[in-house]
């Protein structure tokens, strides 16, 4: 089983087609938002394309995520419960925010990843305890 996120950069986030698929047969879709690739800066960017060695994880507060490991030049990347990359608020310090879908939650004209809480419970549920994540 391995996830996929396909990407679309735009000059203030990062939007994502997320996919779990196990062999040929895709067993879940949903999106994902990061912060614009931003020459894979620490804090400021996503991270780059590439495969990842993942596990599930849980945050010192308690919530679940999953630890994204091997990426260069950096540390600490999780996909965790979070709505905001880019405006008014911003969730993210260069980790991957999952969502059911795209909506401007807080109206500040920049598309958000909603009812991410639902999506993590989701894929909390479905993940084996390691995968890969192939970002393209």
């Amino acid at each position: 089983m391995k996830m996929i996120i396909s990407r679309e950069y735009l000059p203030e986030e990062t939007k994502g087609a997320l996919f779990v698929v196990k062999g040929a047969n895709k067993l879940l879709e949903l999106i994902s938002l990061e912060l614009a690739w931003r020459d894979n800066q620490r804090n400021i960017s996503c991270i780059p394309e590439g495969v990842y060695a993942c596990r599930k994880v849980i945050r010192p507060n308690g919530d679940h995520a999953i630890s994204v490991t091997n990426v260069k030049d950096r540390t600490f990347i999780l996909m965790h419960i979070a709505n905001f990359a880019a405006g008014k608020k911003i969730d993210l310090e260069g980790c991957i925010a999952p969502g059911m879908y795209f909506d401007d939650i807080n109206g500040d004209g920049y598309i958000d990843s909603a009812q991410s809480t639902q999506a993590m419970n989701i894929l909390m549920e479905i993940l084996p305890n390691k995968f890969e994540l192939h970002i393209i």
